[in-house]
This record gives C-alpha cells, structure tokens and sequence, in this order.
C-alpha cells in the first residue's frame, strides 16, 4: 500500500460520520403539534377579511354601497404591473387591521364575513403588496439592494395565490409561522413585534424585517407587521352584503346602528357594532391596537 493510499485511508478515517457531532447537521423540518393544527384549520376557516378606508371618515363611506376599486370607480391604471395590480382589486386584510400611513384621516373598519370571496376572482400573498410597489421597496432585503421592479414583481408572483384557494394556504401557514396560531391576531402597539412568527417561508423575510429588521435598518427601513398579515384583493368590488362587523367612532355610534339595520336589508344579517373608546380621538393607530380583540370576538362567538 503506498503512502498516499495510507494517508487518504486515514482522512476519511477522522472524516465526521453522518450523525456525528462533527458534522454540521440540518435544521429539522418544523412540525406542528395537533393543537396547532386545529386552531390553525380554526382560525383559517374563520377569519374575517377587514378593509380600513385611510382617505375617507366613516361618516362618508358608510354611505356606500359596496367597495370598489380605481378601475371601477373610471380612474386610470398607473403604469408598471403593481399599478395595474392596485388599481384593479379591492384590498383587504385577513386578519387584523394593519394598515396605515401618517397621513391618513380613516377613523373607521369594516370587517366582511368569512367566505365573502367565495365565487370572487383575485388573489392573496401572505404579506402586504404595497411594501414591494415602491421604489425603494418598504420590505427587506429588496429596500437596501434597491430592487429593480421586475425582481420585485417576481418575488410577488412567487408567492401569490389565487383568491379561490387562500384559505387552505392559510391554515397550513397558520401552522408554520406559529407555535400558537392565536398569535397572529397580536395587535400590539409596536407595529414590529405584534405577531411576529415564530418561523416563515422565506426565512429572509423574518430576518430581514419585524424587529430584526429594525435592529438591522433602523426604523421606517424595513418591514412590519404587514410582512405576516395576509393581504386579499378582489378584482373590481366587493358589495357591502355580507358585513360582520363595523368598528366605528364612539361619536358615530348612532349612525352605525342606523347603518347596521341598513345592511341587514341589504345582506339578511345584521352586522355587529363596536364602538371605539371614547377616551381617545378615533384613528388609524386606534383601530389598529382593537383590531385584534375585534377579530377575536368574530373567531370565537
């Protein structure tokens, strides 16, 4: 035997065999204990899709008969495939009410009743499309490499689902991200931390964003909880007929009974009332931090 052969033999020798501790082992696929399965098939069954109107005041769009979206209301489509995506859905959250920006008036949600989609074409992205749309985009790791559209749009495409089948893509993402689904209804006033997964596909999304990504960035340079709330569009409209649930102003409490008996002719079911406290003028921070204990009473009647 030459030396060669001997000293090849010997290397593969004290080579870390499979198993042992010197080989660098993969990280175990997560799996879901049965209880975080059936409150995940739960919570995807049930969740209700809620709409924040930012530019408008309750007492404005309460008047409506449905929402619509900039098509079908005869505005342009702004160029680019995320201006046409945007101008021609309605957007909506399953889950809580996250959305916001510093300048809106909103004061008010409306929360639809789960299966509203049904028979609806659109999609859904388990994160908010918005926060690829821009340039630079909100969400991370695209913002700090200044994607170009088409990377962003890819990305978008990737991972979209059609309107038809959210719900199952839902319940096994509910499953995934959460060692305790219930979590994703967290609405805490650090729009980062508030329900921030356990675990998500792809894992740079957790990483690069929610409040390692503030760590990272810095605040307003990343991604918040709109990276792990599940955004639904449906193409042109969605009628006001099947309401759950109006979350309005405290001072508005009158007006959206009225409404609410309203809708009952107009859907066969009466939707709930609740008012925001009265202690603290109604806005989009308000209806946020609810939102969560709102979802919670329409998940478990």
């Amino acid at each position: 035997m030459s030396t060669t052969r001997v000293k090849r033999t010997t290397a593969a020798k004290a080579r870390p065999t499979k198993g042992s501790g010197g080989m660098k082992r993969r990280a175990a696929a997560h799996v879901a204990t049965a209880a975080a399965q059936a409150r995940a098939a739960e919570l995807a069954a049930k969740m209700p899709l809620v709409h924040f109107p930012a530019n408008v005041r309750f007492d404005s769009w309460i008047s409506w008969d449905g929402l619509k979206s900039l098509a079908a209301r005869g505005f342009a489509l702004e160029p680019g495939p995320f201006g046409a995506l945007r101008g021609t859905h309605v957007f909506v959250y399953g889950g809580p009410s996250c959305y916001y920006r510093d300048d809106c008036v909103g004061d008010a949600a409306i929360y639809f009743s789960p299966g509203v989609e049904a028979g609806r074409t659109g999609g859904a992205t388990p994160f908010d499309s918005g926060s690829l749309e821009d340039s630079p985009a909100r969400l991370q790791p695209f913002r700090s490499r200044r994607a170009g559209e088409n990377e962003r749009w890819a990305f978008f495409i990737k991972h979209q689902v059609d309107l038809a089948g959210w719900r199952p893509r839902f319940e096994g993402w509910l499953a995934h991200a959460y060692d305790d689904p219930d979590r994703y209804l967290e609405t805490l006033p650090d729009h980062y931390a508030a329900g921030e997964p356990h675990r998500l596909k792809p894992a740079s999304l957790l990483q690069h964003n929610g409040t390692r990504g503030r760590a990272r960035y810095g605040k307003g340079e990343c991604g918040d909880r709109r990276t792990w709330t599940w955004e639904i569009r449906i193409e042109a409209e969605l009628p006001f007929d099947q309401v759950a649930l109006l979350h309005v102003p405290y001072d508005t409490l009158q007006e959206a009974q009225r409404a609410a008996d309203r809708l009952r002719f107009q859907g066969g079911v009466r939707p709930t009332v609740i008012p925001l406290p009265p202690e603290v003028p109604a806005s989009f921070r308000l209806v946020y931090e609810h939102s969560g204990e709102v979802v919670r009473k329409l998940v478990n009647p």
